[in-house]
């Protein structure tokens, strides 16, 4: 795709469709960071590694996805929220099974490691679920090349059943095949003194997989309504400790990717996504929703209460394809859940399916853009007393430049009253409600108890508190250079731009 990897000025790989002879193609998912190595599952559907670190860390995300060959049903496989090991990929189906083959790697060298089996039925975040082949090496270490211990690395695993599975396996010199049991025993089947042998595939037939008829029609996918909607049956399945008839609504946040043609490089320690708020959607008494979303685009949603502030947020995010209809059980819930048998119905599907609706204050979807959001409602309540050389609490809420943003940008992220996720320390896993966000932080309390006689007005506290849901970004886009030293240079910005 037409995008940049943010921590590292490389090409996104993502998915695509095309014909057998090359024709047609057409992008399946909208993924900012890469997705690879796809294969057919038994099923018909396509499972691969798809590497995302939406507001966490950013060394442990490469995890196992699957989707439909029409980019409908993306859903999650295997290791979203688990640390050990860093990474997988080159995942395939065992003939016969429900369990899958793949490659445990560590972060930079995903698809080199241990086999391991993966049987997700028992779950999709546990260790539990995996079952390694190769425990000689063991796990990768993050950062560490599997190729240069001395057990050596796998690669390109191809199971013939759950017993026995052809693989590549050698060191940072050469890879030969080996024929490999799932009690860890090996015999080389083919190796060159000078060329190494990848993607082992045996010439016979196997069996065909599942054919998965695409959901949505194709006149639909082709046409302008670039829209899809989503049914929630219950936003409390899964929000352990908030009390029924607190959520209010839902917001409907996109994370932006990269475009090939905007220049500089982002800072993913310090500002590592740029959001977009798409709008919110009502929430009813019951906790079902029924709205719109936007397809082909990074969804993600965030629990809301009646002011607005996030009660827990998903740090990930889903991709739909126009005119598809898709359904959830609550926020957080275990994947393996059943649909509660409701003594009623859900309130949502009385309703009909509701367009999102701008946030008080907006007139409809918009960047999160510090310089935009927050820095007038600074000046308008804030910088009579934090400026100067001895700023009350020696916080200097000033707009001037600084070495990764602005002073008062560092001043508030460095103030201890907002709890975000900092991406260079943030782990990958799921966290409960009210860990992070604005209704973990102290700075909308003091807010609403206007302190220091600030005084903000509804749309200006909306503001605040969606900015500190958003992660506290700096930059509203990737547009332009925006680092302090190339502040000479023709395209730097010293002040971001509000709309994409």
């Amino acid at each position: 795709a037409e995008r940049i990897v943010f921590c590292n000025p490389s090409t996104v790989t993502t998915l695509y469709l095309m014909d057998a002879d090359g024709g047609n193609l057409h992008r399946l998912s909208e993924s900012p960071v890469n997705e690879s190595a796809p294969s057919v599952l038994s099923d018909g559907r396509v499972v691969y590694t798809r590497w995302e670190y939406l507001d966490k860390g950013l060394a442990l995300g490469q995890s196992l996805w699957a989707i439909r060959p029409d980019g409908t049903g993306v859903d999650h496989v295997y290791k979203n929220n688990t640390t050990w090991p860093a990474g997988m990929s080159c995942a395939r189906a065992i003939p016969g099974s429900q369990r899958i083959v793949t490659i445990a790697g560590e972060h930079h060298h995903t698809a080199v490691g241990a086999v391991v089996l993966v049987d997700s039925r028992k779950s999709r975040d546990s260790i539990d679920s995996m079952t390694c082949i190769t425990p000689e090496g063991g796990y990768p270490r993050l950062y560490v090349n599997p190729c240069h211990t001395r057990f050596g690395a796998f690669t390109d695993p191809y199971p013939l059943s759950e017993d026995f599975y052809i693989v590549s396996h050698g060191d940072e010199k050469l890879f030969g095949l080996y024929m490999l049991d799932r009690w860890g025993n090996r015999a080389e089947l083919c190796r060159d003194a000078e060329f190494s042998c990848f993607e082992p595939i045996p010439l016979r037939p196997r069996s065909k997989p599942m054919s998965v008829t695409g959901v949505v029609p194709r006149e639909k996918l082709a046409s302008d309504n670039r829209q899809a909607s989503l049914f929630m049956q219950d936003v409390y399945q899964g929000l352990t400790g908030i009390e029924r008839g607190r959520v209010k609504y839902l917001r409907v946040m996109g994370a932006l990717e990269w475009p090939w043609d905007q220049d500089g490089i982002a800072d993913v320690l310090v500002d590592p996504h740029r959001k977009k708020i798409y709008g919110i959607a009502k929430v009813h008494q019951d906790g079902s929703a029924y709205f719109e979303v936007p397809a082909e685009e990074n969804v993600f949603f965030q629990a809301l209460d009646e002011n607005f502030m996030a009660l827990q947020e998903m740090s990930s995010y889903i991709n739909l394809m126009p005119g598809e209809r898709r359904a959830c059980i609550g926020c957080h819930e275990k994947r393996r859940n059943a649909p509660g048998v409701a003594s009623s119905r859900p309130m949502a599907m009385d309703h009909p399916v509701q367009t999102l609706a701008p946030q008080p204050g907006d007139a409809g979807p918009r960047m999160v853009d510090f310089s935009a959001d927050i820095q007038p409602i600074l000046d308008r309540h804030c910088v009579k007393c934090h400026s100067g050389p001895k700023p009350k609490g020696r916080l200097n809420f000033v707009n001037e430049p600084s070495r990764h943003a602005s002073r008062s940008h560092s001043s508030l992220r460095d103030s201890g009253t907002i709890c975000y996720r900092d991406s260079g320390k943030a782990g990958i896993r799921a966290t409960p409600p009210l860990t992070h966000g604005s209704s973990a932080s102290r700075l909308p309390t003091m807010l609403m108890k206007n302190h220091g006689k600030a005084k903000l007005s509804r749309e200006e506290f909306i503001r605040f508190v969606t900015w500190i849901d958003s992660n506290i970004p700096y930059y509203g886009t990737y547009r332009g250079k925006r680092d302090f030293v190339d502040k000479d240079h023709p395209d730097y910005r010293a002040l971001p731009v509000a709309m994409k």
